[in-house]
Parts: C-alpha cells; sequence; structure tokens
C-alpha cells in the first residue's frame, strides 16, 4: 500500500538565536484569538545526581514562591491573573516547562513576566513549599508509606537505581534533603539560555516578538546545552511484580522496551503505539472492552526519551479478572507482531495522524509546546514533515520492529491490587509467551 498523505499547511515561522544560547521560534497565527507561550527547559530528574535527586521538580514549584519584583505566590499570580493568563509549569524525566496563554494585546508583558520567574526566583518560603510537594507525594503511597502509583512502581522495575526509574517528585527521605543552596546550584546549571526554547504561537508580528524576547531575557547566562547521559542497561529478561493495595479494582500495566527519540525507528515506535491504541475501534479497547467486556476502560501510551522508549498498555479490572485482562494484553501483542497491521489500520492511522495535526492549527498552546519541545530534544518540528514521516511507515518497518522488541527479554508486568504472590509468577510466564 502507498503512502496515503493529508495535505498540511506550511507554517511561516520565524527563528532567532539569541546571544546566551536560547533559541526562540515564532509561529504568526494570524486567525487565533490568543497567543501562547512555552518555554521548554533541559531539566529534570534524569540530569539528578543522587544528592539533588527531586531538585527539578520542587525548584519548579518554587518558581511560583516570588520574584524581587513579585514578593510573594499571590503577587504572581495575581500578576499573570491580571493579563488573562496562567502560569503553568511542570517537570518531566527530560525537560521541564513554563507555559502561558493570553489575549494577544497582554503578550508584552507576559513576555516580561515569564523572563523574571525564569531568571530571578527567591526560593523564599522553602519549608512551605516542601509541605506542599510533600503531599504530592503521599498521593502516590498508601496509610503504610508503601508506594501504589504505577507511574511510580513501573519505571523503577524497568530501569532499577538508573535515572530514568526515580520518581521525578523524589522520595520524602530525598525532598527533606533539599536545600535553598542546592536548588540555587541546581538553577545555575539548568536554568540558562544554551539549554531552552522559547516558543511564540498566535496573532502576532514575528518580528515585534522576537525582539521583544530578546529584550526580556537579555543578559542570561550561557549554560551548556545537553548534558551527558548514561544510557540505562538492556533488560535480558522478563520482570514482574505484584502490589498489595486493598481496593475496588488491580491497576495492571505491560511495558515494552522500544526505540526512543535518536533512534531512526522513532516514527515507527509511534506507528506501533497507534496501531494498538488510537481511539475506540483501535485493537485494545475493541478486543478488551467492545468484545469481551473485561474493563471500563483500557489505553496505552510510549514515553520516549532521548536513548531508549517505554512501550506500555494499561487497564483497571476487578481483581478475579485481572490475568484475563493481562493475558488479553498479551495475545494482542502477539498478534500485532507476528501478523503486522492490516492495510485498513495503516490508512485509518494516516487519515487520523493527518486531522490530528491540522487541530493543532486551532490550539496556540498545543502548538507552541509541539515547536518548543521539538526543538529541545533535537527533531524536526515541521508540521508536515511529521506526518510524512508517519505516512512513511510501512507494515513490513513494522513487523521489523516488533520482531525485534516486542520480545519477552524487554517485557516487564506490573499489578497493583489483590493478586497473591502466585500470580506474580503467572505474569512471567505470560511475558515469556512473547518468546
Amino acid at each position: 500500500m502507498k503512502p496515503t498523505m493529508m495535505t498540511l499547511p506550511s507554517l511561516d515561522t520565524q527563528r532567532r538565536t539569541l546571544g546566551s544560547g536560547l533559541r526562540v521560534v515564532v509561529v504568526p497565527m494570524p486567525w487565533a484569538h490568543s497567543v501562547s507561550l512555552d518555554l521548554e527547559l533541559r531539566v529534570g530528574s534524569r540530569y539528578e545526581p543522587p544528592e539533588r535527586a527531586g531538585a527539578s521538580h520542587l525548584l519548579e514549584h518554587m518558581l511560583y514562591r516570588g520574584t524581587p519584583t513579585l514578593r510573594t505566590s499571590g503577587d504572581v499570580a495575581l500578576a499573570f491573573e491580571s493579563l488573562g493568563a496562567d502560569l503553568d509549569a511542570s517537570t518531566s524525566i527530560e525537560s521541564g516547562s513554563l507555559a502561558v496563554s493570553m489575549p494577544a494585546e497582554n503578550l508584552p508583558p507576559a513576555v516580561h513576566l515569564i523572563a523574571d520567574v525564569f531568571r530571578h526566583p527567591t526560593l523564599r518560603e522553602l519549608e512551605v513549599e516542601k509541605g506542599i510537594v510533600r503531599e504530592e507525594i503521599l498521593e502516590s503511597l498508601d496509610e503504610r508509606g508503601r508506594v501504589i502509583d504505577p507511574d511510580w512502581l513501573m519505571p523503577e522495575l524497568v530501569f532499577g537505581s538508573h535515572p530514568l526509574g526515580r520518581p521525578i517528585s523524589g522520595t520524602p527521605a530525598e525532598l527533606d534533603r533539599l536545600t535553598e543552596a542546592l536548588l540555587r546550584a541546581h538553577h545555575e546549571l539548568h536554568y540558562v539560555g544554551g539549554g531552552a526554547v522559547l516558543a511564540v504561537a498566535g496573532a502576532v508580528d514575528p518580528e515585534a516578538v522576537l525582539d521583544l524576547v530578546e529584550q526580556a531575557f537579555a543578559g542570561i547566562k550561557p549554560g551548556a546545552a545537553p548534558f551527558a547521559l548514561s544510557a540505562p542497561a538492556a533488560q535480558a529478561a522478563p520482570r514482574a511484580r505484584v502490589v498489595q493495595h486493598r481496593d475496588s479494582q488491580t491497576h495492571l500495566r505491560l511495558a515494552l522496551r522500544v526505540p526512543g527519540l535518536d533512534s531512526a525507528s522513532e516514527p515507527a515506535v509511534e506507528v506501533l503505539l497507534r496501531l494498538i491504541d488510537d481511539g475506540m475501534s483501535t485493537r485494545l479497547y475493541r478486543r478488551i472492552c467492545d468484545e469481551l467486556g473485561l474493563c471500563y476502560d483500557v489505553g496505552a501510551g510510549v514515553q520516549t526519551f532521548t536513548d531508549c522508549g517505554l512501550l506500555e498498555l494499561w487497564a483497571e479490572t476487578a481483581h478475579e479478572r485481572a490475568l484475563e485482562v493481562f493475558t488479553e494484553m498479551v495475545t494482542l501483542i502477539i498478534r500485532l507482531r507476528d501478523e503486522g497491521p492490516t492495510d485498513a489500520e495503516l490508512l485509518k492511522l494516516r487519515q487520523r495522524h493527518g486531522w490530528q495535526t491540522r487541530r493543532l492549527l486551532d490550539d496556540t498552546s498545543a502548538l507552541a509546546t509541539h515547536q518548543a519541545w521539538s526543538l529541545l530534544m533535537g527533531h524536526d518540528s515541521g508540521l508536515d514533515s511529521r506526518h510524512a514521516a508517519l505516512c512513511r511507515v510501512t507494515a513490513e518497518e513494522i513487523r521489523a520492529l516488533a520482531g525485534t522488541y516486542l520480545r519477552s527479554a524487554g517485557a516487564s508486568a506490573l499489578a497493583v491490587g489483590e493478586l497473591k504472590a502466585k500470580d506474580e509468577r503467572r505474569l512471567l510466564e505470560l511475558l515469556a509467551s512473547l518468546g
């Protein structure tokens, strides 16, 4: 089957690299009624040495605590909200972001506010903010202090003590060890021009925006761009873990190691994901929910890191159905690997990707994030080129990718619920059936 591409409009983006190394990209969208700014940073749990574990996430929280000109967290919130905006900051494993959307006329003061928060956090009331983060961490623990959050447990199972296996927020003990001095050192290292990309999308004049950003961020430290990364060790055998937790359902996860962002196979990984879960008509939901009625909902996703990735399937189901659901997950993976996708499946996912990409043209926030994150991670940010890359992926490539990676050696199983120790052995047996 020949690739079926959807025609996508080219974006008239303009870029500038400031003297500090900060890369700026502007996407004019004259039809839009808002403007969005996204500042992506090379900061995250993967770059933290053990003594600073959790620092990226805590520092993100502390950005809300004030600057020399905005003395309190209330002042920061009021400054942004008075512009019709809300400051949205987040931290992931290999990046962090500061994002805001507002009416176009309020972009100039918003850019200066973002620059102030980025450059000059005072780190006041550190212990108060630690209390808030501690409450956030407690959401992942049970009443005895045991971790029950699959988003915490699965990376730990797959990657062990490698930085990819650590929780982004850090543990309660790691949080306690973080001091103002450690946070300032972390800020000096990561909040620099060479490790950041700023994107603006909306009804704006690109040259005026580029000049505005250059003025607001003048004098920031250049810093270094990428950081040296140690790849996680290869997984040589399947892994399984059952965590006892009294709840109404058991949470199940099936994870498989796949190539990462720097791999030429990365577009094929996204296609593989979409064959499994890209709406209610795709294999995972159709089989487990529609045909068998085993779950209310199921899902799949890919975490793509620089040098590796993790394809995950998940479900929540009654305890007595858990092993049946997991068996169906494994069977689905085997069938997709051995039979490959149909022409109809590939046609559908190409069309859906084209439509979903077009939708970005109606969403200034999503488009700014796409541009900033893609450039930060060293990927082509063109909407048309990404769509073309996915459309070029063939059934043969999917079979080759699946034949290599959808195997027991790179597979892990997690169950959080009322399964027994013997069920862990059954999970391992099911993973072994992947061959």
